[in-house]
C-alpha cells in the first residue's frame, strides 16, 4: 500500500491515538502527521506486522514509536518493546524521542549498546524499563546474559533493516527474534528494500502490510548537485565549496576513517570550524561530538557513513560527498541527513576523474546538476540569514576589508588597452622555414625526433650506426655477429 493508495489524514487526533500522547505531540510542536505517519500508524494500531518504506527523514521513527507506546501505561517494568538500531548514536537518539513521547505515561525507555560500561546497562535492565533499544550485538550479549527477558515482547521493530543486515547482524538477529513470543508484533522500516531484507520479512514476518512513501529516494525538498575536482585536489575545491554556499551547518562525507581527521584539520588551517566522527573513536567521544554540533559549537562535521543513519540534526543545511558513495542506497542516506520532516536542503558531491563510474550509477536515478555558483536553499519559510564568512571560510564574521579590489593576473590594468577580441576570420602569421627554438641548456637537436641530452664533456651524442642489411651466418667477415636462425647441425 503506498501512501496515494491510503486515506491521509491531516492530524493526529484522526489516528485514533490516546490523549497522553496526543499532549505530548502537541508540547513538541507537532501539528500534522508525514504521509508515512499517517498510513503505517493505523494498521500498526490494529497489531498488524508492519513493513515501512520510506526516504531518510520523513518520520519513521514516530510512525512505529506511537503504536509502540499506545497500549503501554504506568511504571511498566517488563521489556514490552524491543527496537533493534545498526548504531550507537541512532540508538541514543530513538531512546530519547520515545522518553519524550512517553513522559505522561510514565512509561521508560533505555539504551543498550557497545562501547559502554556494561555494568551500568545490566543495573538499568534490572531496574526495568518498558522499551529497550539497542544494537543487535550488545543485546545479544545481554540476552545471553540472562539479564534481558524477551518473553512478554508485544512488539519488535527492526529500524533501518537494510544496514543492519550489511553490517553482518544477520545472525544476530535471528537469535533476539527466535527467542521473542511467536504472536508478537514485528514492524520494519528501511529507506531501501533489497533481496536480503526481502529474505528478512518472509522468514520472520506474519502477512504483513507494506506502507510505501517515495521509496528509495531522498526528500523531495532536497536539490543535488555535483562539482568536478581533481583527485589531489579535492580539499582546495571542499573549502572553495564552503566558501561559496556558505551553509548553516553541513556533513562532509568521506570513505575512510582516516580522512575524517585529515580533512577537518585541513577545514580548521584554513578558517572554518570543523570536528570529526568516525566508528573507532570511543563512544564518550562521538557522544561530546555529536552534542557540541547538535549545539552549534562548530559548523562542520566531517563524518564517515557511521553519521549516515538515522542521526537529526535539525541545522543541517548542506550535506557534501568528498568521497562519491559507492551505490545509490548509500547516497540516499548521507544526503537524507538534510531535508528532514519536510525542510528543504542542499546535496552537493565532489566528483573525481576515478569516480565517474560510481557516479553515473547515482545520476541516471537522481535530478543532479552541475553546480554552477551559490545555489540558494530553496525555503518552504522565511530563512534565518546567512552567517557571515570570514577571508578564509565559515564561521567568522566582521565586516570586509575596504580598500581597492585587486585586479587578477593579466587583467588590463588602469591606461592600458584592452585586448582585442578574438576574431576567427582573421588568419594568423605565415610560418617562416625555419624557427629559432630557445632550448633548455644541454639540449641539442638531431635528425630524431626526440630531445638528447649532451654529454657531460660537451660533446653531442655520439651517433647511432645505420642498420644495414643482415650479415649472413657463414659471412666471413672481422667483427660480424650472427643474425637470423641458428644453421642446421651437422
Amino acid at each position: 500500500m503506498t501512501a496515494s493508495e491510503s486515506t491521509i489524514v491531516s492530524t493526529f487526533t484522526s489516528l485514533g491515538l490516546r490523549q497522553e500522547l496526543l499532549d505530548a505531540l502537541s508540547a513538541l510542536k507537532f501539528s500534522a502527521p508525514t504521509p508515512i505517519q499517517a498510513s503505517g500508524i493505523p494498521p500498526a494500531l490494529k497489531g498488524r506486522d508492519l513493513v515501512l518504506q520510506a526516504e531518510t527523514g520523513s518520520g519513521k521513527t514516530f510512525a512505529y514509536a506511537l503504536p509502540l507506546l499506545q497500549p503501554l501505561e504506568g511504571r511498566v517494568k517488563t521489556v514490552r518493546g524491543l527496537v533493534i538500531v545498526p548504531t550507537r548514536e541512532l540508538a541514543e537518539q530513538v531512546t530519547n524521542e520515545i522518553n519524550r513521547l512517553a513522559q505522561a505515561q510514565e512509561v521508560r525507555a533505555i539504551a543498550i549498546y557497545g562501547g559502554k560500561d556494561l555494568d551500568s546497562q545490566v543495573q538499568a535492565l534490572r531496574d526495568g524499563a518498558a522499551v529497550v533499544v539497542g544494537t543487535p550485538g550488545r543485546l545479544r550479549d545481554v540476552f545471553g546474559r540472562g539479564v534481558l527477558s524477551l518473553s512478554r515482547v508485544r512488539t519488535i521493530v527492526l529500524d533501518e533493516a537494510d544496514e543492519l543486515l550489511d553490517r553482518g547482524f544477520a545472525k544476530d538477529l535471528d537469535v533476539l527474534l527466535q527467542a521473542a513470543p511467536p504472536n508478537r508484533q514485528t514492524i520494519l522500516a528501511s529507506a531501501t528494500m533489497p533481496a536480503a531484507v526481502e529474505r528478512l520479512i518472509s522468514r520472520w514476518m506474519r502477512d504483513p502490510e507494506r506502507v510505501a512513501v517515495n521509496q528509495g529516494t531522498p526528500a523531495v525538498g532536497i536539490q543535488h548537485f555535483w562539482v568536478q575536482a581533481h583527485p589531489r585536489h579535492k580539499i582546495p575545491k571542499l573549502v572553495q565549496v564552503l566558501a561559496n554556499q556558505a551553509p548553516e551547518q553541513a556533513i562532509v562525507f568521506v570513505a575512510k576513517r582516516e580522512e575524517t581527521e585529515h580533512v577537518a584539520r585541513w577545514l580548521r588551517r584554513e578558517g572554518i570550524s570543523a570536528d570529526w566522527i568516525h566508528g573507532e573513536m570511543a563512544q564518550p567521544h562521538r557522544q561530546q561530538v555529536m552534542e557540541r554540533f547538535r549545539q552549534g559549537d562548530f559548523k562542520i562535521l566531517v563524518a564517515t557513513d557511521l553519521a549516515s543513519r538515522g542521526l537529526d540534526v535539525p541545522g543541517v543545511s548542506h550535506v557534501i560527498n568528498y568521497d562519491v558513495p559507492m551505490n545509490p542506497e548509500i547516497y540516499v542516506h548521507r544526503v537524507g541527513r538534510t531535508g528532514r520532516a519536510g525542510e528543504t536542503g542542499i546535496a552537493i558531491t565532489l566528483v573525481g576523474s576515478d569516480e565517474r563510474f560510481s557516479f553515473s550509477k547515482i545520476r541516471a536515478g537522481f535530478p543532479v546538476k552541475e553546480l554552477k555558483g551559490k545555489v540558494d536553499k530553496a525555503p518552504r519559510e522565511a530563512q534565518a540569514e546567512k552567517p557571515a564568512m570570514g577571508k578564509r571560510g565559515i564561521g567568522t564574521s566582521g565586516p570586509a576589508k575596504s580598500g581597492p579590489a585587486k585586479s587578477r593576473p593579466g587583467a588590463p590594468g588602469p591606461g592600458k588597452p584592452a585586448p582585442a577580441a578574438f576574431d576567427p576570420a582573421k588568419k594568423g602569421p605565415k610560418r617562416g622555414p625555419s624557427v629559432d627554438l630557445d632550448l633548455p641548456a644541454g639540449w641539442v637537436i638531431d635528425d630524431e625526433p626526440e630531445r638528447k641530452p649532451a654529454k657531460k664533456d660537451g660533446r653531442p651524442p655520439r651517433a647511432l650506426p645505420k642498420k644495414g642489411p643482415a650479415l649472413d651466418w657463414n659471412e666471413d667477415r672481422p667483427g660480424a655477429k650472427r643474425r637470423g636462425p641458428k644453421p642446421p647441425r651437422k
